[in-house]
């Protein structure tokens, strides 16, 4: 999750690419993620969205 491009953000199954902008730039400004649910808060996250990509992504440093 904490490198993977805008482009490749947005087809995940509920991503915008609006909506892949706001994670990368959340992302640069807290210097990564390391569990989901930073990513719902920092990134604002739609309710439920981050339940469902939980069993897809991968939280590395």
């Amino acid at each position: 999750m904490n490198h993977v491009p805008v482009t490749v953000l947005a087809t995940l199954p509920g991503f915008t690419p609006e909506l892949a902008e706001r994670v990368v730039r959340s992302r640069d400004e807290h210097h990564g993620f390391a569990f989901v649910q930073e990513l719902e808060v920092y990134a604002d996250l739609p309710g439920g969205l981050a339940d469902e990509l939980a069993e897809r992504l991968v939280f590395l440093r």
